[in-house]
């Protein structure tokens, strides 16, 4: 088994490797300058906005305090909204109710790209003002204008949450759960879906660049089964036969943040009945990190790769009739001539 493997292993074609370090640090370091710029936009927005004339003693004296409590009350109702907002869109899986026809393809994706817009904003605006509130009375008795003394704080909260985010998915339970529910509408048994693996598909042709709410084509599950790997997702499903797999590809896919955590796609090359060839790149869907992304993306490849390994499974013998049948047969055919 361990010289099959090796061959295996052997067989497939060079891949491409993770991102050398260069590389990642230019990747995030023009995440960091796109947020630079949006502060500096965001900052100055700030600085006219609460630019005020020359105060007197009495206004200079109330500004601080206005300032203070309007970032406690868009606080409270930002973050209060965002967790609300959250909430509802996990326990109604992004307002998706009706798993007995497919959800990918009618409005989920954006939906859920609408949701990964907004949740975060609000989520990060109420946790950058709540913070906003003791810094920046600090910060305006330092001398600092009330454009600054806001904008600071504030802004440092949402690029540490920005960077955070792009690392951490928060919808990664709702993946799953939908991937669940909807196999289960199409029939798939618990004890299936304890054994499947939460995948999902694309075309590796494609640049993901091009692609604005999500990268997968589909989602669902594979199925390492004796002859055939099986996949069943929301619209597609793919029976690939030991005899019809051709080979195990890894890709870097330059158009996903994935890429930049270390993370090298797998794409499976294979046959049709029809003698056609496909190369489908997969996915794994049951990650809250881009991190633990690019491990789930090296482990379904090890996995794929012992698959193709195994030997064959023949089949069942025939088994012998008894002599008494044997001899029965015999004269029939003797007869028969």
């Amino acid at each position: 088994m361990a010289e099959a493997f090796t061959i295996a292993e052997a067989s497939v074609p060079t891949s491409d490797k993770p991102l050398s370090g260069s590389k990642l640090l230019v990747g995030w370091g023009l995440l960091a300058l796109t947020m630079a710029v949006s502060v500096a936009i965001g900052l100055f927005v700030a600085r006219t906005l609460f630019r005020a004339p020359q105060p007197g003693p009495e206004t200079a004296a109330a500004n601080p305090v206005v300032v203070i409590v309007i970032c406690l009350l868009v606080g409270v109702v930002f973050l209060g909204g965002g967790l609300v907002a959250y909430l509802l869109i996990l326990v109604t899986h992004c307002l998706t109710f009706n798993f007995t026809r497919p959800v990918f393809r009618t409005g989920f994706t954006t939906r859920l790209w609408l949701a990964n817009v907004f949740v975060p904003l609000l989520l990060l605006g109420g946790v950058g003002f709540l913070v906003a509130v003791p810094v920046t009375a600090l910060l305006l008795a330092a001398g600092l204008s009330a454009g600054l003394a806001l904008g600071v704080p504030f802004f440092s909260v949402v690029i540490a949450g920005q960077f955070f985010l792009a690392w951490f998915s928060v919808w990664a339970p709702i993946q799953k759960s939908l991937i669940r529910k909807r196999l289960t509408a199409l029939g798939v048994t618990p004890e299936q879906l304890a054994a499947g693996v939460y995948v999902g598909v694309s075309d590796p042709s494609v640049s993901s660049m091009k692609k604005l709410a999500q990268i997968e084509d589909d989602v669902g599950m594979l199925w390492f089964g004796p002859e055939t790997l099986v996949y069943q997702g929301d619209v597609q499903r793919l029976d690939i036969r030991r005899d019809q797999f051709l080979e195990i590809e890894r890709r870097l896919d330059k158009g996903s943040m994935a890429a930049y955590a270390g993370a090298v796609h797998v794409i499976l090359r294979w046959r049709d009945d029809q003698g056609q060839e496909h190369r489908t790149r997969l996915h794994v869907e049951d990650c809250w990190t881009l991190t633990s992304m690019a491990r789930g993306l090296n482990q379904l490849a090890a996995r794929l790769q012992q698959w193709q390994a195994e030997p064959s499974t023949p089949p069942p013998p025939i088994p012998a009739p008894s002599t008494g049948e044997a001899a029965t047969a015999s004269e029939g055919l003797g007869s028969a001539g």
